[in-house]
């Protein structure tokens, strides 16, 4: 699945959502960075190839 914020410029595959009342994407782990940096929560999506949410926002930066 593809970041549904940044994917028309980027393309980056989504490794987190981010929800709130009136937010629900699923996003990229640079997007997912900015969720934080704005102060809202994210959750990480499940991925078999990594063993940690760290190591999958790492990759997907």
């Amino acid at each position: 699945m593809q970041c549904q914020r940044c994917s028309s410029l980027r393309g980056e595959q989504a490794v987190a959502r981010i929800r709130s009342e009136i937010i629900d994407l699923a996003v990229c782990g640079q997007c997912a960075q900015e969720a934080w940096e704005l102060g809202l929560g994210y959750e990480l999506l499940p991925e078999p190839s990594a063993t940690t949410g760290a190591e999958r926002i790492a990759a997907a930066a």
